[in-house]
């Protein structure tokens, strides 16, 4: 069929052609103009419209459905919410995909072979919908060999398979994504099928599979400052996960790769952020060396979960920015790599930080980690240090982990709120970091569980003086030491208890080594009523017994009340308060001096 004239078509043009007809099976528009404005199908074997030097328009209501196998799409211009319908392919694959379409859609039940859809080195641009709903038995590649772009707004897979096949295939997505029913995607062949989301906000969700992972990329490459990629269900990433600019909001789902973040020097995850508190968040990187800077929390993301996993690596990695992880912080794997923390920046923890790689800040005079009310730190690491941190009232920071080193820092001049040791698996000496004349301070709880019938101890060396200041004090397994094993002259310890003291039956609170001859080592028990239960060992004899025990209450009627009987193993001081002997015996190894009238026992 040939046209002599311009032709609108509002209702169906169909063109079914078959081999061998000739001319029936070609509309050619001979210069003309054609506007379709209904249905044009192309179907038989061997149809086609022949542009001829005419042109050729989709309207915004139009649709073209190319119901054949093979053969070329025509060449067109296709209006805002115009389709493009391919139905017919079963063996071989469609030309002319190298056009700007509104509306692309894949639907073939009959495919049996694997098609590519772009040509080499092309790129197809669809500025709606990209929509895959079958691909048969079969799967639609991208493209083969050479790098091809396929660009498109909203990019879902509805059923069949979508493969980058071999090659550099690139796919640009500006806004939604889904891979969703029983759909698949794939990177296969060696060629990795790298997809980008640019644009405003896409919103993401995948329900169905991602297969051969290692060649499936995916890049955030946002163009407009605070755009986001917001999730609609949970996502996993086994492979690369490129965050150049934007946001991804977690939107109460969980987010993982189980792979890296590949690039050196450049500010990725700019902005995670979530405004669902029962999101997770898992990455994992890897490397060589060198920096890579985060701006992982960026915008004060909030976290169920979060868990960064540093594959025994040697990379510093640098974050940027605020963080709320209601849940647990989750730190795995390598003790070489470092996490830091710029400046004034801060994650707050409000459940559980699980440290077993090394954090380190780099401010010195803000801190860069909050622990809430019911948070807990577990320090998993043989040595190390514990992070610069904040530590709210009920919040615990439990050590777990040290066996042969101890800290490097992390305590000294620190406030602690409640501090756990339970170390099974010490076999050695260890002791809290301070530094000379710092302050070691635990307002609620200090608790010595399990030392592995070794030893911790406050590290005064020769002309140090380290200051103690804890509320209740119970060793309920294992040896405490109050100075170093050897100390020299000038070795000083001073403990101030503001609550209670317990001891427990197979518990050793002690002064230092039997063979140590110098140091001084007191206790002052100080602030209200305290009590004090001694089942286990304290201090011991000669040269280790305690310099001086003092009681120096806030009020008179404050004071010291047994839980046991006592022997006080040095001098005891009286300052304000009393003693309330509780129905127990209270021995002492040297005299019981008053400094002022004050000062008595009262028993009962």
């Amino acid at each position: 069929m040939v046209l002599t004239q311009d032709l609108t078509i509002t209702g169906l043009l169909s063109i079914v052609g078959f081999a061998g007809c000739g001319n029936n099976s070609e509309l050619d528009l001979n210069g003309k103009t054609l506007f379709i404005n209904g249905f044009a199908v192309s179907g038989g074997t061997s149809s086609r419209i022949n542009l001829n030097g005419g042109t050729l328009t989709f309207s915004g209501t139009a649709s073209y459905i190319h119901a054949r196998d093979g053969g070329n799409i025509p060449i067109a211009t296709w209006q805002d919410g115009s389709t493009c319908s391919i139905t017919g392919i079963t063996t071989n694959g469609v030309g002319n995909t190298n056009q700007n379409f509104s509306n692309f859609h894949w639907n073939c039940p009959s495919q049996t072979g694997g098609i590519d859809l772009v040509g080499n080195g092309n790129t197809m641009t669809v500025r709606n919908d990209f929509i895959n709903f079958s691909t048969g038995s079969a799967r639609l590649n991208h493209s083969n060999n050479n790098p091809t772009f396929l660009n498109t707004n909203n990019f879902i897979l509805n059923g069949g398979n979508f493969c980058g096949n071999s090659g550099g295939a690139v796919l640009n997505v500006s806004g939604n994504f889904g891979i969703l029913s029983s759909s698949t995607l794939t990177g296969n062949n060696g060629g990795n099928l790298n997809i980008s989301f640019v644009g405003a906000n896409t919103n993401i969700t995948i329900t169905s599979p991602i297969v051969s992972p290692d060649q499936t990329n995916f890049i955030l490459a946002k163009s407009i400052v605070g755009a986001r990629l917001t999730m609609f269900s949970n996502l996993s990433f086994p492979q690369e996960f490129q965050i150049q600019n934007g946001i991804i909001d977690l939107n109460g789902f969980s987010f993982s790769t189980t792979n890296r973040f590949p690039a050196p020097n450049i500010i990725y995850n700019s902005g995670f952020v979530s405004i669902n508190p029962n999101s997770n968040l898992t990455y994992r990187t890897s490397g060589t060396g060198g920096t890579i800077t985060y701006t992982l929390l960026g915008v004060n993301g909030v976290f169920n979960l979060l868990t960064i996993d540093n594959n025994n690596d040697d990379e510093t990695r640098v974050f940027n920015g605020n963080s709320t992880v209601l849940g647990a912080l989750n730190v795995p794997n390598g003790s070489f790599g470092n996490f830091l923390i710029n400046g004034s920046n801060s994650i707050f923890v409000n459940t559980i930080l699980n440290l077993t790689a090394f954090i380190r800040s780099t401010s010195s005079s803000t801190s860069n980690f909050v622990f809430g009310s019911s948070a807990i730190y577990v320090h998993d690491l043989n040595g190390n240090a514990i992070p610069t941190s904040t530590w709210l009232d009920g919040s615990i920071c439990s050590i777990t982990g040290l066996t042969t080193s101890s800290f490097t820092a992390g305590t000294a001049g620190i406030s602690f709120s409640n501090f756990i040791w339970n170390c099974p698996s010490q076999a050695t000496l260890r002791h809290l970091r301070i530094a000379n004349n710092q302050l070691f301070e635990v307002r609620d709880k200090f608790i010595i569980q399990n030392t592995n019938n070794s030893i911790v101890r406050v590290p005064a060396f020769s002309n140090e003086f380290q200051r103690v200041l804890l509320n209740n004090v119970s060793i309920l397994g294992g040896t405490f030491y109050t100075l170093h094993e050897s100390p020299n002259s000038g070795a000083n310890t001073l403990l101030t208890i503001t609550g209670n003291l317990y001891v427990a039956p197979s518990a050793i609170f002690q002064k230092t080594a039997s063979s140590a001859t110098v140091g001084n080592f007191s206790i002052i028990f100080s602030g209200g009523n305290s009590e004090l239960g001694i089942l286990g060992t304290f201090s011991g004899v000669g040269f280790n017994a305690f310099d001086n025990i003092s009681l120096s209450k806030n009020s008179i009627n404050n004071g010291l009340i047994l839980l046991s009987n006592v022997t006080i193993p040095s001098s005891f001081t009286f300052g304000l308060g009393k003693i309330f002997t509780n129905s127990f015996n209270l021995y002492s190894n040297s005299l019981l001096s008053a400094s002022s009238s004050t000062g008595w026992v009262n028993g009962n």
